[in-house]
């Protein structure tokens, strides 16, 4: 096999490689997910899968590498527009477009996001470097856009870590329980993204805006 082939079928194979670890471990955690399952799935033998990627850990870092830069690149918009607000009005009117890119974000990743939620449920002991750095990184992205307006009087003082924390795990936990529960909030489809929308609207508003 020429060179340009092997390398294009060896950027496939790992591509297929990501993509099946990621759903696995979005079904069955990370303690729940073998690499034999991950190989078998591709369509690969495990000595291929090590080829790419070392061991579980390496693998799971990829992944979580992978996912997160999807993630970051919706954070990032968003800090920019909300560091151009420079009124209560002016952010009011933000947050709706923040949390509609928010709902997006969630509706076109769900694999990642339901791999998340498994993985702090799990409370690893094993702790993947990356996957703490990237972890990091997302909470200062966040944890940033919401000092900035503290910074300028817009919002009141807040604690900002303990409400980013309470936005990255209250989200997707919120829109997985609609979509796998939709008898909890007695609607279906568009009616419950319009509440999703609305009420972290107002969930923000309280938390930023209320003086007290």
């Amino acid at each position: 096999m020429p060179n340009t082939a092997r390398r294009a079928n060896g950027i496939a194979t790992r591509s297929r490689l990501l993509e099946t670890a990621t759903q696995l471990f979005a079904a069955g955690g990370y303690a729940g997910t073998s690499l034999r399952q991950i190989a078998a799935a591709a369509g690969v033998d495990l000595a291929t899968l090590k080829y790419h990627f070392q061991d579980k850990p390496t693998l799971f870092a990829e992944v979580y590498r992978a996912g997160h830069e999807v993630l970051l690149g919706t954070l990032h918009p968003i800090v920019e527009a909300l560091a151009s607000v420079e009124t209560t009005e002016a952010l009011r009117s933000e947050l709706q477009s923040v949390f509609g890119t928010v709902l997006a974000y969630l509706n076109e990743n769900e694999d990642f996001v339901r791999m998340t939620i498994y993985r702090m449920l799990e409370r690893p002991a094993e702790v993947i470097a990356l996957e703490q750095k990237l972890e990091e990184e997302m909470l200062a992205v966040v944890e940033s856009a919401v000092a900035r307006l503290e910074s300028i009087g817009i919002v009141r003082v807040v604690d900002t870590r303990a409400l980013v924390v309470l936005l990255v795990t209250a989200l997707p936990t919120w829109w997985v329980s609609a979509r796998s529960r939709p008898g909890w909030l007695g609607a279906t489809g568009l009616d419950s993204e319009k509440r999703f929308v609305t009420f972290f609207v107002d969930l923000m508003e309280r938390q930023l805006l209320s003086p007290y």
